[in-house]
């Protein structure tokens, strides 16, 4: 054998690892522009990630203040307002205005209570058909009362149709305007409880009473009356 053509085990395992070796860091060479690939890649996964996020708990930061504030507001709108420095006039629920002595005494109480001015206006707005019905009671039981003593009264009851006859005979003539229509304020007067109380009744009783027999007294005297005698009788 031709030591020019024999192969040495150890040269060729020498010349193997060396190939090997050769091949491997083409293959680490190879290797490695992947791995830095991936790796730029998912560092910029990741940053673009925290960018996202950033951005996301920003706006969610800008809008929480927003929604504070609505709440705040809520709250405020539910807290009590308190009563004020003065009340405003207080209305019926019928529109009508209070009784002075009755408005000072309600907003008196309701300053007392800490009632703003429309927690007060909402309690008198309940009160106020209970108010009202107190009211047409008190005055049903004062039209009442005048009704019995009037009937009782010796004078009117001494001839009741008497005395209402006279009555009418008086309202007749002066409870009438210049055009001969109703006077409306008479007509509400005499229809309110006052109508039946027994002074204004015998004062219209005394006064058609007066008309009835006669005229109705002026208080000054009458005025005299000359005849035709009592012209030439001047002359003569």
């Amino acid at each position: 054998m031709e030591e020019g053509n024999s192969t040495d085990p150890v040269n060729v395992e020498n010349t193997n690892q060396t190939t090997g070796a050769e091949g491997g860091n083409e293959q680490a060479a190879t290797a490695a522009p992947d791995t830095g690939a991936k790796q730029q890649d998912l560092e910029s996964s990741l940053k673009d990630n925290f960018l996202n996020q950033a951005k996301e708990s920003e706006a969610g930061d800008g809008e929480k203040p927003a929604e504070d504030d609505k709440e705040a507001d809520k709250d405020k709108k539910e807290q009590p307002e308190g009563a004020p420095e003065s009340y405003e006039d207080f209305k019926t629920p019928s529109g009508q205005q209070l009784d002075v002595q009755l408005s000072d005494s309600f907003k008196e109480a309701a300053k007392e209570a800490n009632l703003s001015q429309s927690e007060a206006q909402a309690l008198l707005d309940k009160m106020a058909p209970v108010l009202e019905k107190r009211n047409v009671e008190m005055l049903t039981r004062i039209n009442n009362q005048w009704t019995e003593r009037s009937r009782a009264d010796k004078e009117l009851s001494a001839d009741w149709n008497r005395s209402m006859a006279d009555i009418a005979r008086f309202k007749d003539r002066f409870s009438v305007n210049a055009d001969g229509s109703k006077d409306a304020d008479i007509e509400e007067l005499m229809s309110l409880p006052i109508g039946n109380h027994p002074g204004l009744l015998k004062l219209l009783a005394r006064a058609g009473r007066a008309i009835g027999e006669g005229g109705f007294p002026t208080g000054s005297p009458e005025p005299k009356k000359y005849t035709p005698d009592d012209v030439y009788r001047s002359r003569s």
